[in-house]
């Protein structure tokens, strides 16, 4: 590049070599380590100032304390003399980490907007929402805000709250430390807590279900996931108590109803 500027007699800019950048497997960071183009990045869900963030990281350092920087800090802070020699590993991971916690940064109205695109491609929602759609849709943001790590999570969090879930897997309901006949007794006690369950806030609620492990001898974790699956068809969802207030009361306990009898057909 020295050479083609000094042949037209141009004065060539200062140059730096950067470190290369690697795969977590140690080769060069190619396509088969997963998104390398912009164009990628943004359809998998990914923020610009993550992206702008992170990269500034690989193979330069500021101090081993403060990982976020917005470009306008990053400006005034870069210096060529804190580049690191050694090759930098690109860890998606991480990443999804940095995009995670901008995704938090932004307003929910900005949210929901970055969102509906997702939602509309894998046919969650019509295009454009219907009004039901559109309120679900604003209640449900400030429940996945705190869970995404991409954009294009928010189709996978929310379909529950749009379809009916068509099958659930006994792996998925129940719990390791419970089998099938304890796991429906479980779901038994806790249709009960449903049935008046919007009348309470989400902290008594969490009470109830508190004090119901505690007279059944049984973890938090145990008594909730059950039901988590029943609501959501997941064991990752959105906030269970959120999630239960937005399907509403009558879906809510015909799908706890659906997975008791489900349970119930293979009790021996």
């Amino acid at each position: 590049h020295v050479l083609i500027y000094r042949a037209f007699g141009w004065e060539p800019p200062a140059y730096c070599h950067l470190p290369m950048v690697m795969g977590k497997d140690g080769q060069k960071l190619s396509k088969r380590h997963g998104a390398t183009s912009v164009r990628e990045f943004r359809k998998s869900g990914y923020l610009p100032e993550a992206l702008i963030n992170y990269i500034s990281l690989l193979g330069w350092s500021h101090d081993d304390a403060k990982e976020l920087f917005t470009l306008k800090e990053l400006e005034k802070i870069f210096s060529l003399d804190r580049l690191n020699k050694a090759p930098a590993i690109f860890d998606y991971k991480k990443l999804q980490w940095f995009n995670g916690i901008y995704i938090r940064k932004r307003s929910k109205k900005n949210i929901k907007e970055l969102i509906l695109p997702y939602l509309i491609e894998d046919k969650v929602v019509h295009n454009p929402p219907t009004e039901e759609e559109d309120k679900i849709i604003d209640g449900a943001v400030p429940l996945i805000q705190e869970r995404m790590r991409l954009l294009s999570d928010a189709p996978m969090l929310l379909r529950f709250l749009f379809f009916d879930i068509e099958s659930y897997s006994l792996d998925d309901i129940i719990p390791k430390r419970l089998d099938r006949e304890k796991t429906l007794t479980v779901l038994k006690n806790v249709r009960t807590l449903l049935e008046d369950f919007s009348e309470h806030t989400d902290e008594e609620n969490e009470r109830r279900f508190r004090d119901l492990a505690e007279k059944m001898e049984y973890k938090l974790g145990d008594i909730l996931m059950p039901l988590r699956v029943a609501i959501t068809g997941s064991r990752v969802s959105p906030p269970l108590f959120g999630s239960i207030k937005l399907l509403g009361q009558e879906k809510m306990l015909k799908r706890v109803d659906t997975v008791i009898s489900f349970l119930a057909q293979g009790k021996t």
